[in-house]
C-alpha cells in the first residue's frame, strides 16, 4: 500500500503549521478563597455581625456596594464616569425601561438599572 505524494505533502504541511502555534496563555490567578474568607470573618461590627467591606471582597465582586451615594442621580456623562471611578472597572451595563438584556450571568459585571425618570434606581452584579 503506497501513500500518494500529494497526501504526504499535505500531511507534512499540516504538521509544520501545527508546530507554529503559540503556547497557550497561562490562566490568571484567582483570589485565594481561604484568605478572602479570613479577611471577611475578621471584620465584624459592634454587634458581632460580619461587617462587609467592599474593598475586602474578592475581585469577582462587581462593586455594586460602592454606589449608594449615586442612587436617584440622573444618568449622564458625569454619573457614568462616577460609576466607573467608584467600582474601578468599565464592565458596566446600563439598563433602561424596555431594554432587551441578555440573561447570561457575569459576576464581575455591574448592571445599573435606570428608571423611567432617567435616574439610577438599582444596581446588581451579573
Amino acid at each position: 500500500m503506497s501513500v500518494s505524494p500529494r497526501l504526504a505533502a499535505a500531511c507534512a504541511a499540516f504538521a509544520l503549521l501545527a508546530a507554529c502555534q503559540p503556547d497557550a496563555p497561562k490562566p490568571a490567578a484567582t483570589p485565594d478563597p481561604v484568605e478572602t474568607a479570613g479577611a471577611l470573618a475578621a471584620a465584624t461590627d459592634e454587634t458581632g455581625d460580619a461587617a462587609v467591606d467592599a474593598e475586602a471582597l474578592p475581585a469577582i465582586n462587581c462593586g455594586e456596594g460602592r454606589l449608594a451615594k449615586l442612587m436617584n442621580q440622573p444618568e449622564n456623562d458625569e454619573t457614568h464616569a462616577a460609576v466607573i471611578a467608584a467600582v474601578g472597572h468599565r464592565h458596566v451595563r446600563w439598563v433602561h425601561p424596555g431594554d432587551a438584556v441578555t440573561m447570561d450571568y457575569q459576576p464581575g459585571r455591574l448592571n445599573v438599572i435606570v428608571d423611567e425618570r432617567g435616574k439610577i434606581a438599582a444596581t446588581r452584579c451579573g
